[in-house]
């Protein structure tokens, strides 16, 4: 109770500090990037973001680029002339062709080619020694330009860096010179003291002075300059010994200027000469301050340092609000400041780096006091009616309830129900006499009525509704539950429906209670986790009910302590269940409301989501987003009159507008960053041909064989939480799918075959909005020496030089064995051919003699016979040998003349067919022997043993099969002869030659019905 009071003198005394400032202090949440972030120093002199989408940050060691997760540093390089010839840079900015200037305080101004990365030097006509500059700004192709010295006005015509960097002179017109102008008479200010000078989009220029503002003007062409003074009197500025004023031009009114002092701010009409406007921006400034800065934002409003103190002016609305103590680095300049597309305000700092606050942030209204109900005391009215003090110190999140009518219901733990009414501050007081509890929880329901939970240990649960008339427990209602864990309530919320049914959501499940049942058994009903695993509750420990915002009457939604949450159907009792597989940040959810888009806002131990039921997508905050923390707590969660949100949590307690959080951003470009081959980042000036420029503007990435492992970085260019930025890749030529998104912001291929591929990318910003462009890449892998064309095609030679030798060599070879079988067919017939023929004539003619001795006749005629047989078989073995015989053809004719003079002699009729492709092919000696010798056995059979009147023989070619058949019309023979004598041996000797060329030999017969003989030889 003391810490409650103590907490509550504390927010007492901020009110009072509100009320004396006048002032309302809404802190905005920064972040800090330094040297530690990558920067190359902490004194940053100007910030910009360039039309591509990097962020710029200029310093006296370099200039930075970054791209949302690493920085890249450009500096001097004696060893490269191109490179950043001062490090000491003092302004940046970019002008609508991308022309990106630089400059700096030794050596002068510079043109950047950002996609060759290098610097040129500008030589400035007007500035002695084009040293000395402070800074530069562009509008429109009018570039301005501070320096110690002097400050100058050009016009830069169509200027362009693709132009010959040696004449960007002829490109630049001096349009005002400060020398010049200052050599006027009458007035005569002094730049080199550090008086203020700045120039107004188009043709005005302002000088501040001690006393004095004067105003340079420009007519149409530039040609002459009207020149004008302004005491501070005239214009109704007080100047006193402990004033200081410093001047602000109306960035989009060229009649309007701002005038700061050191406690106030005044809007100035020029024309007028009058101050038309008055703020006071603080009386505790009683002194002089000369610690202060005013500056533009892009969008008009003004960024006003005094001291420590930074503001923020809104010239529509004239609000002015303090951003509270956290953006007070020392040494920060409104001036330079920078609010990037994605709405994020930088801001550079005299040796802390640069400051980054997201204004997104400011959406969530973050308040770090303990997590109690005091808000119910301290929120403004326009978010919930405040409660008085009296009340305050015993308030809690679970004993505290509004009824429809805006009455507060309270229960003191020392046995009082306090009725408190808003609309006219009375405060009513109703006794009650309550046993000892545990727990109690107070609710009002949908149809305005009051609820209490009792948990009186032992199985004593209660549901008592209350009477707001006079506090007594108008209805009880016993909890039908065992023993429970006291340490938390056991109901945790209720709900009701517009049957004036109640439902609980427990620590044992969800109870249905009908008041008006008749019947005790009917009027509980409770479901829990024991039913079917598909349609039953997911988890019976629940923290929450909420109606569903389309059809509370049909489903509500319920969360749970460690099982996520789920869509629970009142009539059938099924379930829906969702959890972190599905996209929740955190199974336990504490609380669950609804807001004006039907959208679920769920509060969990990581932050807050937001579900969209009809799209079942999550899209989740965390501290990051700017929460008071990411562990919220049970009971802590309402809807404010507003349609604000409120959730309370470990770290205090947070209210947004939910359409507020819920604007999403553009979509934002995708570049790619930077390369890596085997882990070592690829600086493309020495990469030896990879690239042909900075990656983010290469076309094309050449890998050499041996480096084979590479990484591609690319960014989204907003510059939010990177864990919310995804992004997804394919390499075509390897992998036509995208892969799953992922918000690693890199892809690695390692091994991949020489050729060429694309990688195409896309990503999303922190909201989840995919850029439907992407951007791409041509990779191209060379291959090893062993892979080049070159090589294949050699190797190919060779192999065609070898096949043809070998070719040649078989040929060779064949050739010579043509001529063995040639020179042996024409000994066989020339030498032993020749002398059997005579053997064959003397046994004729011997035979003619007639002998009366029979034995001699009897040799004499065998000698004949045996001599006709060997010249027979010498004539075949001549015909096989001789190559001349080699094609089919051949084979045919042979076959044809043997069977002609063989069907001639023994007087049987013969039909011989043949394919007309059969002439084509060849055959080997084996083969054409073979088969001739096995068809002139066939016909011998028929002739000599068949008694046949007619023989067919065919000679065809089935799927490169040749098939010979020899068919006759004979007496046949039995099968079981053949199979138990073989056949003889004439069968005998066929089936060897059959063998001999792997072919197949088929013999068909039976008794009196003729026979076929097949053979079928399988052609290569």
């Amino acid at each position: 109770m003391l810490r409650i009071s103590l907490i509550f003198i504390l927010l007492l005394s901020q009110v009072g500090s509100y009320t004396q400032n006048k002032i309302p202090i809404v802190p905005i949440p920064i972040e800090l990037m330094g040297v530690k972030q990558g920067l190359s120093q902490g004194y940053i002199s100007s910030i910009m973001q360039d039309k591509e989408g990097f962020m710029w940050f200029a310093s006296f060691s370099g200039l930075n680029k970054y791209d949302g997760y690493e920085v890249t540093t450009y500096q001097n390089n004696p060893k490269d002339i191109y490179s950043l010839p001062d490090n000491m840079v003092s302004g940046i900015t970019e002008d609508e062709y991308e022309n990106f200037w630089v400059a700096t305080r030794n050596k002068g101004l510079f043109l950047f080619d950002k996609k060759n990365e290098r610097f040129y030097s500008v030589q400035l006509s007007g500035l002695k020694g084009n040293y000395g500059i402070t800074n530069i700004s562009i509008h429109g192709r009018k570039l301005f330009i501070n320096s110690n010295t002097n400050a100058l006005l050009y016009h830069i015509d169509s200027l362009k860096l693709i132009d010959d960097i040696t004449n960007v002179n002829k490109h630049m017109h001096v349009l005002f010179d400060y020398d010049v102008q200052q050599k006027k008479p009458n007035l005569k200010p002094d730049l080199s003291s550090g008086n203020q000078i700045i120039w107004q989009a188009k043709n005005q220029i302002w000088m501040q002075n001690p006393d004095t503002i004067i105003h340079y003007k420009a007519n149409k062409n530039y040609k002459n300059w009207e020149t004008k003074g302004y005491q501070f009197n005239s214009l109704g500025i007080e100047k006193n010994k402990h004033s200081n004023t410093i001047f602000e031009p109306h960035m989009f009114d060229t009649n309007i200027m701002f005038a700061l002092t050191n406690n106030r701010l005044q809007t100035l009409d020029i024309g007028k000469t009058k101050v038309i406007k008055s703020n006071i921006i603080g009386t505790q400034y009683k002194q002089s301050v000369n610690n202060m800065s005013i500056a533009s934002l892009r969008n008009g409003n003004l960024l006003i340092r005094i001291d420590h103190q930074i503001f923020h002016y809104n010239i529509h609305t004239n609000e002015l609000i303090d951003w509270g103590k956290e953006l007070t680095p020392k040494g920060i300049s409104c001036s330079n400041s920078w609010t990037g597309i994605d709405g994020i305000n930088w801001f550079g700092t005299a040796g802390f780096g640069a400051i980054k606050s997201d204004i997104r942030k400011q959406y969530f209204h973050a308040y770090f006091v303990p997590h109690n109900a005091s808000l119910f005391h301290t929120l403004d009215s326009n978010q919930i009616n405040r409660l008085p003090a009296e009340i305050f110190n015993s308030l809690d999140f679970d004993n505290i309830t509004q009824d429809q009518q805006g009455r507060y219901w309270v229960f003191s733990n020392i046995g009082l129900f306090i009725c408190y009414q808003p609309s006219n501050k009375t405060v009513k007081y109703f006794p009650i006499v309550v046993e000892h509890h545990f727990r109690s929880r107070l609710l009002n329901d949908k149809l305005d009525r009051l609820w209490m939970f009792l948990d009186k240990g032992s199985n004593k649960q209660f549901l008592h509704q209350i009477n707001k008339k006079n506090g007594s427990f108008e209805k009880s209602f016993k909890i039908p539950v065992g023993p429970i864990n006291n340490q938390l309530a056991f109901v945790r919320d209720l709900y009701s429906d517009d049957a004036q049914r109640v439902y609980l959501a427990t620590g044992n499940g969800l109870y249905l209670l009908n008041p008006h049942a008749t019947d005790s058994s009917k009027m509980w009903k409770i479901f829990q986790d024991h039913a079917s695993p598909i349609t039953s509750l997911s988890s019976k420990s629940l923290w929450c009910i909420c109606p569903d915002p389309i059809s509370p009457s049909k489903y509500l939604w319920l969360g749970s302590t460690s099982n996520g949450f789920e869509r629970f159907e009142i009539a059938t009792g099924k379930s829906v269940h969702y959890s972190e597989d599905d996209g929740l940040p955190n199974n336990v959810v504490y609380g669950i409301l609804s807001d004006h888009a039907n959208n679920l806002w769920l509060s969990t131990n990581k932050g807050l989501s937001c579900f969209n039921p009809s799209t079942k997508t999550f899209k989740n905050f965390t501290s990051e987003d700017g929460l008071s923390g990411d562990e919220f707590n049970h009971f802590e969660y309402m809807k404010l009159k507003n349609g604000e949100l409120l959730f309370g949590g470990i770290g205090g307690y947070t209210i947004f507008n939910p359409e507020e959080v819920l604007q999403k951003q553009k979509q934002f470009p995708i570049l790619f960053t930077s390369l890596s081959i085997s882990n070592k980042v690829v600086d493309w000036k020495h990469s030896n041909g990879v690239l042909d420029a900075p990656i983010s503007y290469a076309k094309k990435i050449t890998l050499q064989p041996t480096q084979g492992m590479f990484t591609i970085n690319f960014a989204s260019l907003e510059y939010r939480s990177n864990q919310k930025k995804f992004y997804k890749y394919k390499l075509l030529g390897f992998e036509n799918d995208w892969t799953e998104p992922t918000n690693k912001n890199e892809a690695t291929f390692t091994n991949l075959s020489p050729g060429n591929y694309t990688l195409l990318v896309t990503g999303t910003n922190s909201d989840g909005v995919w850029n439907t462009k992407g951007i791409s890449i041509e990779i191209i892998m060379l291959p090893s020496w062993y892979q080049t064309w070159w090589f294949k095609i050699g190797i190919a030679l060779l192999c065609m030089v070898a096949l043809y030798s070998l070719y040649r060599y078989r040929l060779s070879a064949q050739l010579k064995v043509f001529k063995v079988r040639n020179r042996i067919a024409t000994d066989l017939h020339d030498e032993i051919g020749s002398t059997l023929s005579s053997i064959a004539m003397y046994s004729e003619a011997a035979q003619k003699i007639k002998s009366e001795n029979e034995k001699i006749n009897l040799v004499i005629n065998k000698i004949h016979a045996n001599t006709t047989e060997v010249l027979e078989s010498m004539s075949d073995i001549v015909w096989a040998v001789n190559t001349k015989n080699d094609h089919l053809h051949h084979l045919l004719n042979r076959m044809r003349d043997f069977a002609v003079q063989l069907s001639e002699a023994k007087g049987f009729t013969l039909q011989m067919t043949d394919n007309k492709d059969l002439v084509d092919l060849n055959l080997d000696i084996d083969q054409r022997k073979n088969i001739y010798l096995i068809f002139k056995e066939a016909m011998n059979n028929a002739a000599k043993y068949s008694k046949c009147h007619h023989v067919q023989v065919s000679l065809r070619l089935e799927k490169q099969i040749l098939i010979l058949s020899i068919k006759d019309d004979g007496i046949g023979f039995d099968q079981a002869f053949l199979k138990n004598n073989g056949g003889g041996n004439g069968l005998f000797n066929m089936k060897k030659r059959a063998l001999d060329i792997n072919a197949s030999l088929n013999i068909k017969t039976k008794e009196f019905e003729g026979t076929e003989i097949e053979i079928h030889l399988i052609l290569n």
